[in-house]
């Protein structure tokens, strides 16, 4: 194996994300600090929510704003002030008890009004005569389920049909985890202002952000410089100088070995997929170790696999499992006692493992799961529950928390799937927003956990392995549903992974 080992460092993080508190603690000292006021920021935040909504709907003549009291209510005034200047239609609706904006809100309230504007209370009416509808009631510090009226406002809202400009975040999901109670705006477009928000990016948010813009007001350098955060956005491209071309002169030997274990009776198809994925990804040899009965299908699929029967953890297994730089452990692994031995196996093996599917089922149910460093565990949010002994609601509620508990207590690398796939070393937690509902169907999950064996294989980091591959997986995702996401097959994606490892 020839290539530059790296690790997931900040490099590697497209866009550093943040939670709402820590933008609220700093971005007023960030502010200062290029001689700016709260105020500004204001303007500026009502100023930046206005042009998107011109830019993205420019035919719009009326603009109902729904404000809250808090300062998020007070972007929605300068909005509305703004749109009178240009002589649109604006229906400005405060949400809740108008009396208790405070401080810069209830000042750009004052202005909006001295400038022709009128408050209006809420009414369902007022949404069948609007263009747009402007989300501005409850900011990022809204946490917990929805008071009345937001609840049925939002309910109102969604069930509209009006595109929605959400500020800052759609009320009613929370800013740091993206998981919401009850409703949240269905927003059609959301600005983002200063620091992006941890919740913008997983779990729930990708029913609600919608397109999402970011302006960081004039003081973005001068808050990266007060916060420094561990969790950011991973893209595929920042990876491509480790996987630049191969030399001239290299041989299959060069590209690493990776054996992979499962195809329990009836369930050959998942290593079937997890073993082509890893040679499209560039494993240089392939060997699985299946169920008795499964070669000749696995070969009929694809002859340049070395397959394995085992009935048992004999010595041929032991062999084939010492002979590679990598081994998988999962895929159609099935929780019997075949599927056991074999995991028990693995587990003594010295190398880095890719632990998927019913493997991660088993070790949930071992009384003393082990610990070590160089795994990938690829949970999706059921095997994450049964992993960490909670349901599966607990996971979703905080994906973050949930993904760096499961590292403490298991080690190495962990893979979080589902919408915004969380990545997480220990040190520095990625998060990619990549892939599409097409990959809703069986076999996508054994499709990854090849890719990330095969990038090991070659050399990289379980780090970087686990970060890129779900890059990849995600990104040919894309390209294979470009006739439609419904009926995707997780073989669609074989060619496109070829592709996209050959930048």
């Amino acid at each position: 194996m020839n290539m530059d080992r790296s690790t997931l460092k900040g490099s590697s993080l497209t866009y550093p994300l943040y939670s709402a508190s820590e933008v609220q603690k700093h971005e007023g000292e960030a502010a200062i600090s290029v001689g700016l006021s709260l105020w500004d920021l204001m303007q500026r935040a009502g100023n930046a929510a206005y042009l998107a909504l011109r830019s993205r709907w420019p035919l719009a003549t009326n603009i109902l704003v729904l404000c809250g009291r808090g300062n998020n209510g007070g972007d929605g005034f300068v909005l509305g002030r703004l749109a009178l200047s240009e002589e649109l239609q604006v229906t400005l609706c405060q949400v809740g008890h108008s009396e208790q904006s405070a401080g810069d809100a209830a000042k750009a309230k004052a202005a909006f009004m001295a400038a022709g504007g009128e408050v209006t209370g809420w009414q369902p009416e007022l949404l069948a005569k609007a263009d747009v509808i402007v989300d501005a009631m409850l900011g990022t510090g809204a946490k917990g389920p929805l008071r009345s009226p937001f609840d049925e406002v939002i309910a109102c809202i969604n069930n509209a049909g009006v595109p929605v400009l959400a500020i800052d975040i759609p009320s009613g999901m929370n800013a740091d985890t993206g998981w919401v109670e009850s409703y949240a705006v269905h927003a059609t477009a959301t600005i983002c202002f200063v620091g992006r928000k941890l919740g913008l990016f997983t779990g729930s948010a990708a029913d609600h952000v919608g397109e999402l813009q970011f302006n960081d007001l004039g003081i973005g350098a001068a808050f990266d410089g007060l916060v420094e955060s561990c969790v950011g956005l991973v893209r595929r491209q920042t990876f491509n100088p480790l996987i630049a071309p191969r030399s001239k002169v290299s041989h299959k030997g060069d590209y690493g070995r990776v054996s992979l274990v499962g195809g329990d009776q009836s369930y050959a198809g998942a290593l079937v997929l997890a073993a082509r994925a890893a040679l499209r990804a560039g494993a240089g040899l392939i060997a699985t170790i299946t169920h008795p009965g499964h070669q000749a299908v696995m070969l009929a699929q694809q002859p340049e696999l070395m397959c394995l029967e085992s009935a048992e953890s004999d010595e041929l297994v032991e062999n084939r499992l010492n002979w590679a730089d990598v081994v998988v452990v999962g895929p159609g692994l099935g929780r019997r006692s075949w599927g056991l031995q074999h995991l028990q196996a693995t587990l003594q093996q010295p190398q880095p493992l890719v632990v998927d599917a019913d493997a991660l089922n088993l070790l949930a149910a071992m009384p003393d799961i082990p610990y070590r460093s160089n795994w990938v565990l690829t949970p999706h949010p059921g095997e994450a529950a049964r992993l960490l002994g909670c349901d599966i609601e607990e996971v979703e509620q905080d994906r973050y928390a949930a993904v760096r508990a499961l590292q403490k207590k298991l080690g190495g690398v962990v893979v979080l799937k589902g919408p915004g796939t969380l990545i997480y070393d220990g040190q520095q937690l990625a998060v990619a927003t990549v892939g599409n509902p097409g990959m809703a169907s069986g076999g996508m999950g054994d499709i990854l956990c090849g890719i990330i064996a095969a990038l090991i294989a070659q050399g990289l980091t379980i780090s970087d392995a686990a970060a890129l591959a779900v890059c990849i997986h995600g990104d040919a995702a894309e390209m294979a549903t470009i006739m439609g996401e419904r009926g995707t097959c997780a073989t669609d994606l074989l060619p496109h992974i070829r592709t996209l490892v050959n930048p």
